[in-house]
């Protein structure tokens, strides 16, 4: 469990319940909006013309076919424009390292491993970060675990760690790891004052460079992602609906819906720290401002009830951007009517205002749905468990387009380092690598995937597991032979079958 320092100031959590109570569109003024029933949902129309989404999609410039794959990884971290990723950690390192050492109240023991310091260089951080990331990969119970090299332990060694850096320069560069000068931030509670202010240099620097290298499809999502830590800090959130991390800080993502490619992150601070709120509140804010560089370009944004209501709707569609959404009845501007209402299972309601449609659906529990693009018609679909379901087109749309940032975070779980930190911001340092790692690169990668003389590449990544290997040859269109076995196999019992032929006994040889 992480924990905090002794001489670290005491933190209230903050559970984003209160939080969200506190931005239940209290200062917002009632708006009288008129809301119109639609009594035959299959004859549904917008009033408004829908425009197709014809930009590019995908990514941009992209290395060429041939390339090495740590190409994609220099496109997301080293534009020619800014300093790099790999320069920002050696240049504020070093900075560190020597205000630490040449601080007069700094007493070592003789013993102590500072006493071996030396600057290090970016040959040098490529190959520490190279080990970190690879400890997301093979899973041990402690750091001092990867150089373990008794005799007792022959079954668990891996050599190569010691073959790159020595334990003790690894943790060396770990303790004196920075991304910004200490000296340049500002004091809690004065103007000015950044909570990000020791990580902020790369999460300016992926914001930048995520939208250049990859186009974002029609279909964009964004939601909360949590980064797991339990000990006492400013922005600690506590989100008992998260199910990976309850406590912890709190990102905004926005994602491509189909492929979690991240295109922009912004930090939560706390309702404290944020003065500059508008009067629509959080979720509105939140939305506008990641979404912003894409206004005007016919995207379709799907977002979750923490963000959704009619003025978001009116905001992105005078904006050429559609949306849809779950929704809170106790927004301001939603139909009255729709407060307290419980419907059947299999019911619907539906309403208009101007280009809003507001859905209000039967199942399990009554959900609310916004839209300007998605239709209100029931359609058949099937379920998870194979049954076949009605459900309204918007419901089906919504849980197809919501899970980009959910996705992402998956791929950032089956690569997290676990390492126990004291330093808050390190767990965030460690998230914004990760997010580079996994989804981003493997979104770039995509264009070469289709030719398999390339494949091999993808060793290269640590993206190996037998699951992940699989789903590259089903890709490339390859399979074992059994499985090609099979697949012939039940093409001639189909033919077969429909000949009227009697279908004998097949075995795969």
């Amino acid at each position: 469990m992480d924990s905090a320092s002794d001489n670290e100031p005491d933190y209230d959590y903050i559970s984003e319940d209160s939080d969200v109570q506190n931005d239940a569109d209290i200062n917002i003024p009632e708006v009288n909006r008129l809301w119109t029933n639609v009594r035959y949902v299959e004859n549904f129309e917008y009033p408004h013309n829908i425009c197709p989404f014809s930009r590019h999609m995908g990514p941009v410039d992209p290395p060429d076919i041939e390339a090495h794959p740590i190409e994609y990884f220099k496109k997301l971290s080293a534009p020619e424009d800014r300093k790099s990723l790999i320069d920002i950690l050696v240049d504020e390192t070093n900075l560190y390292a020597e205000q630490f050492l040449t601080n007069p109240s700094y007493d070592p023991k003789p013993n102590a491993r500072t006493h071996e310091w030396y600057l290090t260089d970016a040959e040098e951080m490529c190959a520490y970060l190279g080990l970190f990331l690879s400890m997301g990969v093979v899973k041990k119970p402690s750091i001092e675990a990867y150089w373990q090299q008794s005799e007792n332990s022959w079954l668990f060694r891996t050599p190569g760690f010691s073959e790159v850096m020595t334990r003790d320069r690894f943790q060396l560069l770990s303790k004196f790891l920075h991304c910004n000068d200490n000296m340049t931030r500002v004091p809690r509670g004065h103007p000015g004052y950044d909570p990000a202010h020791q990580f902020r240099p790369v999460l300016d620097l992926v914001n930048y460079t995520f939208p250049k290298a990859y186009d974002l499809a029609r279909d964009i999502t964004v939601d909360e992602s949590m980064v797991g830590f339990k000990g006492r800090n400013e922005i600690v959130q506590y989100v008992p609906a998260k199910k990976s991390h309850q406590w912890g800080a709190k990102l905004f993502v926005l994602a491509e819906s189909d492929t979690g490619y991240n295109a922009a992150i912004q930090l939560y601070s706390g309702s404290q720290q944020d003065t500059s709120r508008s009067a629509h509140g959080l979720g509105y804010d939140v939305i506008m401002q990641l979404v912003e560089p894409y206004l005007h370009r016919y995207h379709h944004l799907v977002c979750d009830n923490y963000f959704s209501s009619p003025a978001l709707c009116d905001a992105l569609f005078t904006s050429n951007t559609y949306m849809t959404g779950t929704a809170r009845v106790c927004r301001k501007g939603m139909p009255r009517s729709l407060k307290g209402l419980k419907l059947p299972k299999g019911e619907a309601l539906v309403k208009q205002s101007g280009p809003i449609m507001a859905l209000c659906y039967g199942d399990r529990k009554t959900v609310t749905f916004l839209s300007t693009l998605s239709m209100p018609n029931i359609v058949t679909t099937e379920n998870a468990r194979g049954v076949n379901v009605e459900v309204p087109r918007v419901n089906l749309v919504y849980n197809k387009k919501m899970g980009g940032v959910d996705l992402s975070d998956k791929s950032l779980e089956l690569y997290d380092t676990c390492i126990r930190s004291k330093k808050m911001w390190k767990k965030i340092l460690i998230n914004i690598l990760l997010r580079i790692m996994c989804p981003s690169v493997e979104d770039l990668v995509d264009h070469f995937l289709t030719n398999p003389s390339r494949a091999a590449s993808l060793s290269i990544l640590d993206r190996g597991s037998e699951r992940e290997r699989r789903k590259v040859e089903i890709k490339l269109g390859r399979a074992s032979p059994l499985m090609q076995e099979l697949k012939r196999v039940k093409s001639e019992a189909k033919r077969m079958n429909n000949e009227g032929q009697p279908i004998p006994s097949f075995s795969p040889h």
